[in-house]
C-alpha cells in the first residue's frame, strides 16, 4: 500500500497546498520583475544574472513561467526570463567545458562533456548544475561572472524572446528572430558569446578543487 498511499498523499498536497502556494510565489516574482523593469529598465537583467544560477538550483526558476507567459501575452515578447535562461545555459556549458580542460579525472571529464553538450544544444542545465558546477562550487562563481558580463550587453542593447515554449540553446536560436528587428538575433548571439568566453576564461583561471585520491596500499 505504501506506493499507492504516497501518490495519493502527494497528489492531494500538490492540488491543495503546494500548487496554490507556488502560484502565489510565481505571481509575486512576476510583479517584482515588472516593478524593477519599470524602475531600472533593461538593466534589471544584470541584477538577476547574479542570482539566477542559485534560483535554478532551488527549482524556483519554474515559477517564472507565469511571468514569461504574462510578458508575451501583454507585450508580444519576453525581455526577462528567456534572456536569463539563455545566459544561464550558456555559462553553465562554458564553465563545464573549462572543467573538462582542467580536470585530470577521466570520469568527471566524461560526465562534463556529456552535460555540456546537453545544455548547449538542448538547453537542459541540470546535468551541468548538479553534476559539475554546483558540486565544485567555483564553476558557479564563474557562471555568475560570465552571466553578469553578458547581462551588461543585454542591458545596453536589449534582447527579446518571441516564443514561449522553448528553452534557450543553440538549436532554439530562431526564438530570437524578429522580422522587424533583424539585430535582435545577432545581439542574442553576441550576449551569449560574451557570457561564454568570460565564463570559460574565468573558470580556467580559478580551476576546481578536486578531492585528492589516496593511494591504495597492497
Amino acid at each position: 500500500m505504501a506506493p499507492l498511499l504516497s501518490i495519493m498523499i502527494l497528489v492531494l498536497l500538490t492540488l491543495l497546498a503546494i500548487g496554490p502556494a507556488m502560484t502565489w510565489v510565481s505571481k509575486g516574482i512576476s510583479l517584482v520583475m515588472f516593478f524593477l523593469s519599470g524602475k531600472l529598465g533593461p538593466f534589471v537583467i544584470v541584477i538577476f544574472t547574479l542570482i539566477y544560477p542559485w534560483i535554478v538550483t532551488t527549482g524556483m526558476h519554474s515559477a517564472l513561467a507565469i511571468a514569461r507567459l504574462e510578458a508575451i501575452t501583454k507585450r508580444g515578447f519576453d525581455p526577462f526570463t528567456r534572456v536569463l535562461t539563455l545566459l544561464h545555459n550558456i555559462t553553465q556549458g562554458a564553465a563545464t567545458l573549462a572543467v573538462v580542460v582542467r580536470t585530470k579525472d577521466e570520469e568527471l571529464r566524461a560526465t562534463a562533456i556529456s552535460a555540456a553538450l546537453t545544455v548547449l544544444c538542448a538547453g537542459i542545465s541540470e546535468p551541468c548544475l548538479y553534476g559539475v558546477t554546483l558540486k565544485y562550487r567555483k564553476p558557479m562563481y564563474s557562471c555568475m561572472i560570465g552571466g553578469f558580463a553578458g547581462g551588461i550587453y543585454v542591458g545596453i542593447m536589449g534582447v527579446n524572446a518571441y516564443v514561449f515554449f522553448m528553452t534557450p540553446g543553440l538549436i532554439t536560436l530562431p526564438m530570437w528572430i524578429n522580422p522587424n528587428n533583424t539585430g535582435n538575433l545577432l545581439n542574442a548571439v553576441i550576449s551569449a558569446a560574451i557570457a561564454a568566453i568570460v565564463t570559460f576564461v574565468v573558470q580556467l583561471f580559478m580551476g576546481i578543487d578536486e578531492p585528492k585520491q589516496e593511494a591504495v596500499s597492497e
